[in-house]
């Protein structure tokens, strides 16, 4: 996943909303393996200068075991600021611009990071090549195409959400299903 990949966005807003029941119904009773990797590929791609501070960012929180705080303030952070207005759901809306710093820093205070701390490693790019790493893993497997889905040989790109929770849940409901299905 990229942070500022619009697709992927609509998939983890889709998945926080309905977390419970994914953590049910996928994890516990289909005994799936979930796992998030940033990237920054909209920023390698040149779609988005953001994707590289944000994913060090996600970095930088994993290091003080806040990965998931961060990364759900951010997140929801997009949302309220660009997503919710149309500005950077698809292609063809209006791109989100260039962020401060500080935005970045401000999620990381707001999900109770040590700030302090997460601008020292993100000034200092502490974090750098553990993203790039993840980066040129993910590059080779997917060729670019975020979200991306890998359920044993089974595995997708895109996909078709569109903020609407309830309608995202079930995209991603087929999605996991198609892969659960290919595995039996």
């Amino acid at each position: 996943t990229d942070i500022f990949c619009p697709y992927c966005d609509k998939f983890s807003d889709a998945l926080m909303t309905h977390w419970d029941e994914f953590q049910s119904e996928y994890i516990e009773e289909k005994g799936i393996f979930f796992e998030v990797r940033i990237t920054d590929m909209n920023y390698l791609s040149g779609h988005s200068n953001n994707s590289r501070p944000a994913g060090e960012g996600a970095y930088c929180a994993a290091k003080q075991g806040k990965f998931w705080d961060y990364y759900h303030g951010i997140l929801g952070q997009l949302y309220t600021d660009y997503h919710s207005k149309g500005i950077g759901i698809d292609r063809n809306s209006a791109h989100i611009p260039d962020l401060e710093m500080d935005y970045f820093y401000d999620v990381a205070e707001d999900a109770g990071l040590d700030k302090d701390s997460f601008v020292s490693c993100m000034e200092n790019h502490e974090t750098a090549n553990e993203l790039d790493s993840n980066t040129s893993r993910a590059s080779n497997i997917v060729g670019g195409g975020v979200p991306y889905f890998s359920f044993g040989e089974f595995s997708t790109s895109g996909f078709a959400g569109n903020f609407d929770s309830e309608n995202d849940w079930k995209q991603a409901k087929l999605m996991l299903n198609a892969g659960l299905t290919k595995q039996q």
